[in-house]
């Protein structure tokens, strides 16, 4: 992996220590610290480009943010990423379900196998309303957390059961299509994994 995609993804990564860590210590520096990962992570490419207007914004963004945490409000500033991330989720599973829309499991299936059958086009569309469906209540979830849940379980919930939760459905998912479809994923897991992620990155500049 180039260095630079290491470098993006362990900001990503660090979000999510910085945040509970943050928020079980009450520490408002380590808070801050992580939506400054997050916006580097998220505006990564531009920032290594060492394009001006986006390195005065991240300057603006962090002295906005610690204003927010010095009047003690950052914690609300700490629940807008992950609703804003699992909404964006949503949306995009939910959306590619209508009618004449191809379903964006199936998108993904076709870029990596090409031509699929019958029955495994139904299937990439079973697995696209699942992923919106659970989505959708990971959503329900962290809102009433931030809302009436104390702080440490909405963040033990947004910074790791979400994610356990999400590994448990691709793995399951893998590991169901492999029984149901040995033809397909003869690379392995590992091999699959790595289309996956290559096909990600191209679906995502295209867009």
């Amino acid at each position: 992996m180039a260095p630079r995609r290491v470098l993006m993804l362990a900001l990503f990564l660090s979000y999510p220590l910085l945040v509970h860590l943050g928020v079980l210590f009450e520490q408002r520096p380590l808070q801050w610290l992580a939506l400054q990962a997050l916006f580097a992570a998220i505006f990564f490419n531009l920032l290594s480009q060492l394009r001006i207007a986006i390195w005065v914004l991240w300057l603006l963004f962090a002295a906005v943010t610690a204003a927010l945490m010095a009047s003690g409000g950052g914690i609300y500033a700490l629940y807008v990423p992950p609703l804003a991330l699992l909404a964006l989720a949503f949306s995009g599973f939910a959306q590619s379900l209508a009618s004449g829309r191809t379903p964006l499991v199936t998108q993904m299936a076709v870029a990596i196998h090409g031509e699929l059958s019958p029955p495994l086009l139904r299937h990439t569309r079973q697995v696209t309303q699942l992923w919106a469906m659970n989505l959708a209540a990971m959503f329900v979830i962290a809102l009433v957390l931030s809302v009436t849940g104390p702080r440490t379980v909405w963040s033990l919930f947004t910074n790791l059961i979400n994610y356990l939760w999400m590994g448990a459905i691709f793995a399951g998912e893998y590991a169901y299509r492999r029984w149901r479809f040995p033809e397909h994923d003869r690379d392995g897991f590992i091999g699959y994994l790595r289309k996956l992620i290559g096909q990600a990155h191209r679906f995502r500049s295209m867009r």
